[in-house]
């Protein structure tokens, strides 16, 4: 999975792609993935988004739910932040944990 942000004073705009890379298709996927900061998610796009405290849970929607094995699926959000804006860290699928390139 890759990860990219694009940062301004007071919020940025982060991209997140996840390749699956098992052996079967995922008919559903959730993305878990938890801030360092005080980074909060004000907006998504191409799933569903909620968060708990730094904690961030992505699901998908129903359009973009199957990814078949070597498949990817590409979300994006804004989130607003002061101080530092450092990358999430723990990104799960599914609740396997991810290898962030």
């Amino acid at each position: 999975m890759t990860y990219a942000a694009n940062s301004w004073s007071t919020g940025f705009t982060g991209s997140i792609a996840v390749a699956n890379t098992g052996a079967s298709a995922w008919p559903n996927w959730t993305l878990t993935f938890r801030f360092t900061g005080n980074q909060q998610v004000t907006q998504g796009w191409s799933a569903k988004f909620s968060q708990s405290g730094q904690q961030v849970t992505v699901t998908n929607e129903s359009w973009n739910g199957t990814v078949a094995v070597k498949g990817s699926v590409s979300v994006g959000f804004n989130a607003t932040y002061s101080g530092t804006n450092a990358a999430p860290v723990g990104f799960a699928v599914n609740g396997t944990p991810c290898t962030v390139n």
